[in-house]
């Protein structure tokens, strides 16, 4: 993890992946993990899964090393620090100038 960004990660999530999903649309989730992250509250223009621009308020700033290993998808769930858990908009991969990912953006 480069030494600037761990610098800027002084927030906290709960990340929950996603277990099972049935047919009547109920989900449940693997146990929660806490992810380090940077919250930004800023309003912008996002792309969803649909192709559809929508509006994201938050954007959550994920380090590489955790990225990788919880790899988040739009279904899993996250828990903000004041409890509310908001749609995942879109996940941004971001590269390095080695080709190697640096961070991910988590649109909410």
């Amino acid at each position: 993890m480069d030494s600037q960004l761990k610098d800027i990660l002084n927030s906290s999530v709960t990340v929950e992946k996603v277990d099972n999903s049935d047919v009547r649309g109920g989900t449940t989730y693997q146990d929660p993990v806490n992810v380090a992250c940077y919250i930004a509250g800023e309003q912008k223009m996002v792309r969803d899964l649909q192709g559809q621009e929508v509006v994201s308020t938050l954007s959550l700033f994920i380090a590489d090393n955790v990225a990788t290993k919880i790899k988040l998808k739009h279904t899993d769930r996250i828990t903000l620090p004041d409890g509310r858990q908001p749609p995942i908009i879109a996940i941004t991969p971001y590269i390095d100038e080695r080709g190697k990912l640096f961070s991910i953006e988590v649109n909410l």
